[in-house]
């Protein structure tokens, strides 16, 4: 993939990971704006092993699990899962 698509694809994966997944609630404040951008190479990873909405599900799960010390809200983490997948595939 070259280099300036790779890091559109970093770009799109950083935003739905504030705007969709979001997991403790902070993308109302914009000063915390990076807070996920240390998981987009986790997703990058799990795409190219694959990518398949699964894979993105289980990767977040255990995201949340670091941050919360549990899984989160189940529906935000597949909406972004497929997503992300979506947006990997096209």
């Amino acid at each position: 993939m070259p280099s300036l698509e790779r890091m559109e694809l970093r770009a799109e994966i950083d935003r739905l990971l504030w705007e969709v997944w979001d997991p403790i609630g902070l993308n109302e404040n914009h000063l915390l704006r990076e807070e996920y951008s240390q998981f987009v190479d986790g997703v990058l990873d799990a795409l190219s092993d694959g990518g398949e909405v699964a894979e993105l599900d289980e990767f977040l799960r255990s995201c949340e699990e670091q941050i919360l010390t549990e899984a989160g809200d189940a529906g935000r983490r597949i909406a972004a899962a497929q997503a992300i997948a979506n947006i990997y595939k096209d």
